[in-house]
């Protein structure tokens, strides 16, 4: 798999199809306008269960910063 290769778009609907291999009920939000939350990922297994808001970020020369 060539990440560097992908768009973002790519790399966020490749990371939803990987949560959902892995059990998660997956809700993806609009590719644009979404306020920073690309996925909404519910699992309902022991230990890990609960709905979890994630950000896809996808770059290939810099690294991600911290948002404070």
């Amino acid at each position: 798999m060539n990440f560097s290769k992908m768009s973002g778009y790519e790399f966020e609907d490749f990371i939803a199809n990987l949560l959902r291999q892995k059990g998660f009920k997956v809700t993806q939000t609009d590719y644009s306008n979404d306020g920073g939350v690309d996925l909404i990922a519910e699992y309902n297994q022991p230990l890990f269960s609960g709905k979890y808001i994630v950000q896809c970020k996808k770059y290939t020369n810099n690294l991600v910063g911290n948002l404070n």
